[in-house]
C-alpha cells in the first residue's frame, strides 16, 4: 500500500491537519461492508498492522517541519 501526498507545501500552508485526520482514518477498519470480496482483504489489514506496512511519500518544493514531524509519527 503506497501513500502518495503531492503538493504538501501548499497543503502545508492550508491546513495540514486534514492530512493528519485522512490518514487516522486509512488506518481503521471500515464499520460497513460494501461490495467487498472478504478474501482480498489482508491479514495484517484486519489485525490493524495497516500503518506499518504502507509506504508514505510526500512531495513537495521545500522540506516542511510538519511534514518531517508526520514521517515521524
Amino acid at each position: 500500500m503506497v501513500l502518495i501526498i503531492d503538493l504538501a507545501d501548499i497543503i502545508a500552508m492550508q491546513n495540514w491537519s486534514y492530512v493528519n485526520i485522512v490518514v487516522e482514518q486509512l488506518n481503521h477498519l471500515p464499520s460497513k461492508q460494501h461490495v467487498t470480496d472478504i478474501m482480498r482483504i489482508r491479514p495484517w489489514y484486519l489485525d490493524g498492522q495497516a500503518q506499518f506496512y504502507r509506504q508514505t511519500i510526500i512531495l513537495g518544493s521545500h522540506v516542511n517541519s510538519m511534514c518531517v514531524r508526520f514521517l515521524n509519527q
